[in-house]
């Protein structure tokens, strides 16, 4: 029979798709154990960091900065975690309304936005707005990057000319003087900090020209000087706003991780691959998790659908991958159009707060990322995977030794092949199980087998071409245990439809082996997976379906937005689509009016919504019933505690208005934030919960 799930579980995998896959270190433990995590451990400080999800908001200012200024987008800007904002004119003229975020939300990280390499039209922006004074002071010195033309290099805005000191120690000078002293931020913000900008001249139809002599300068000359240019900005800048200030930005890699707090990965995943954006070792999301300077604050940043397409299924599953990515690392997750018109992406789903549980949902992390092996939806190419047949099908070689079926031990079926191997040889190739097959299209392919050995050894998994050239695919080793475990190794092909042989060696040790349930299949069935406190996050990056077993009941989110999804059903195995995430929890959730849980009878339709908010008090919020209930309105905040109940007793059928005003229970005015208004309904026909959010003006 197939091992329980939970049981032990070995992948081999490929960070980059390469022509054999190299090992990952990672297991699945028995569900009493830790989770194994991928190399070193993702720290995680608790005193310090939020409960997860961390999501988080990129905002765009006009030079008058009406967007900010406003109490319906403070509140909205107060749900989230961390704020990038541009630092003007929100330093200069917005210091109420960025003291006003604040209180709505003392905890949260609120980042200056500046441009690190490039300056728009000052004469856009009047005398004393920060981006038209930087671009005036950089106009009347001309310290910008000229163009072969003789002019600015123009891409967005005119260049600084960064490889000049000069400019580097007034930039830093210029962020410290202008945006940092002000005390109203935690950090910085670079954007567009990019240790090469040769990109910008195709798009600009310029060419560089930093010695101003008229030609056009090579790019094998031109970006060491702008790498080391970058550097050294970042170590002034550093400098200058000291070491306890965030320091992150956009567009560079590793040579900053000694300065910097962290980085953007932007259009993730769509700028290069989900591999390749997680793993990359210049600057990976994952590796950055472990490389920049503590606190570290690392974004993925994807491009959303723009209205109305917002909360189109196929738009909030793109979300779900891109967070649940997020969520094997602890960075934030920013989910933007960049439509300009809509100045701030404030877009709200449910999996930010789990469908009304509240922020930070998921609790902390109990360990680091793994990877766990799954059921594959594509067909298996090779025969007899579980020697139920014999050795019909294979080609069991054995230079020392014998191979037999074994049905003493086995994780499939019947019986196991056994290699009886008394005696060491001169190769692993000498001892081997083999089959020939028909690769049948080019990609990620995936041999998964079972495995053991009477003491700790090495195999190989083999792939390679039957004909000329005969190129190998993959030679792999794999280190085998005692126990029964699950193995997978990963290997891309290019040759297109193909015959290979595929070949388990045992050879080179005197140390019997078993296999079973051997499978070489498209695509790879491995899910990166991480656990929480209160809940686990899978992410398929792949294309083929995997089916997984997930060793406990987990439930669905509930929600509205995409309600064939967010169903709050229970699950024990789950079926991820390929390229897809799932985030679930281990509390099963409380269904609202109108909605029955499994096996409830259909309660009554129980509405709430907020019409005063947010408001320095009274708030206001209408209460619907269909049928009379026992109702109780209480508003708790965001630690969960509650400090007012607006209403308790029985209600008839109808609408009616309530309100806060804003005091606690003992008659003081409570804080300035944001709160919950959570309404529970009790009838003859079930329990029904509903929350709104709401938000306290100072």
């Amino acid at each position: 029979m197939p091992a329980a799930p939970g049981t032990i579980r070995r992948v081999l995998s490929a960070f980059a798709l390469a022509a054999c896959a190299a090992l990952l270190p990672m297991a699945r433990p028995a569900a009493a154990d830790a989770p194994g995590p991928i190399g070193p451990p993702i720290l995680v400080d608790t005193s310090t960091t939020p409960d997860f999800p961390h999501v988080a908001a990129y905002m765009t200012l006009s030079s008058d900065g009406h967007q900010l200024d406003s109490d319906a987008m403070v509140a909205k800007l107060a749900r989230f975690n961390l704020a990038v904002i541009p630092s003007s004119p929100a330093t200069e003229r917005l210091a109420g309304r960025l003291r006003q975020l604040r209180t709505l939300n003392p905890k949260i990280v609120l980042l200056a936005y500046f441009p690190a390499d490039f300056m728009w039209d000052g004469s856009l922006y009047p005398v004393g707005n920060i981006y038209g004074d930087c671009w005036r002071m950089f106009q009347s010195h001309d310290w910008w990057l000229h163009n072969t033309s003789g002019t600015p290099f123009s891409f967005f805005g005119h260049t600084f000319d960064l490889t000049n000191p000069v400019v580097q120690d007034s930039l830093a000078a210029f962020f410290q003087q202008r945006v940092m002293s002000s005390g109203l931020w935690d950090g910085l913000f670079l954007d567009d900090f990019c240790e090469s900008i040769w990109w910008k001249q195709a798009y600009a139809g310029q060419s560089i020209d930093l010695n101003r002599d008229g030609q056009p300068d090579a790019q094998a000359v031109f970006d060491p000087i702008w790498k080391t240019a970058t550097d050294s900005l970042a170590a002034k800048v550093r400098r200058r706003i000291g070491w306890q200030t965030t320091f992150v930005g956009n567009c560079a890699y590793s040579s900053k991780w000694t300065t910097m707090n962290g980085w953007m990965r932007e259009d993730f995943p769509r700028a290069g691959s989900w591999t390749a954006n997680m793993f990359s070792t210049s600057g990976g999301y994952l590796v950055n998790e472990q490389k920049y300077l503590a606190p570290r604050f690392n974004f993925i940043y994807s491009t959303s659908a723009p209205p109305p397409a917002q909360y189109d299924p196929t738009n909030i599953a793109f979300m779900r991958y891109c967070l649940a990515s997020t969520l094997l690392g602890n960075g934030y997750f920013m989910f933007d159009p960049r439509v300009d018109t809509l100045l701030v992406s404030d877009f709200w789903y449910d999996e930010y707060d789990g469908g009304g549980r509240g922020a930070g949902y998921l609790g902390q992390p109990l360990g680091s990322l793994y990877q766990q092996i799954g059921i594959l939806s594509t067909a298996n190419v090779l025969t007899n995977t579980g020697f139920e047949s014999g050795f019909t099908g294979w080609h069991a070689y054995n230079l020392g030794g014998t191979w037999v079926t074994d049905a003493s031990t086995h994780t499939e079926g019947l019986v196991s092949a056994h290699g009886l191997i008394p005696s060491a040889t001169a190769g692993g190739s000498q001892v081997h199980l083999q089959q020939t097959v028909t690769l049948t299209s080019n990609g990620t392919w995936s041999a998964t087998f079972w495995a053991k050995a009477a003491a700790p050894r090495t195999m190989w998994v083999h792939v390679q071409r039957v004909a000329s050239p005969y190129t190998i695919l993959c030679y792999t080793p794999v280190t085998l245990g005692t126990a029964w475990q699950q193995y997978q190794v990963a290997f891309n092909n290019t040759a297109g439809s193909v015959q290979a042989n595929i070949q388990l060696q045992f050879g080179q040790q005197a140390v019997d082996v078993w296999a079973d349930d051997v499978r070489l299949q498209r695509g790879t069935s491995s899910v990166y997976r991480r656990d929480f406190h209160n809940g686990t996050v899978l992410v398929n990056s792949s294309s083929p379906s995997v089916t997984l077993p997930l060793g406990r009941t987990y439930y669905r989110l509930f929600g509205d937005q995409d309600p064939m999804t967010n169903n709050g059903q229970p699950l024990t195995e789950a079926v991820i689509g390929g390229y897809s995430g799932m985030i679930l929890v281990t509390a099963a959730p409380v269904y609202p009016m109108g909605v029955p849980a499994p096996g409830d009878t259909p309660p009554s339709t129980l509405a709430l919504a907020a019409l005063r908010n947010p408001a320095r008090g009274p708030l206001e919020f209408e209460l619907r019933l269909t049928s009379a209930a026992d109702v109780e309105v209480t508003v708790y905040d965001l630690a969960g505690r509650a400090v007012a109940q607006p209403h308790r007793g029985s209600l008839p059928a109808g609408t009616r208005t309530l309100n806060w005003d804003g005091r606690g229970a003992g008659g003081a005015r409570c804080a300035a934030g944001l709160y919950f208004v959570r309404a529970v309904a009790r009838s003859q026909a079930a329990t029904t919960v509903r929350t709104t959010r709401i938000a306290l003006l100072p």
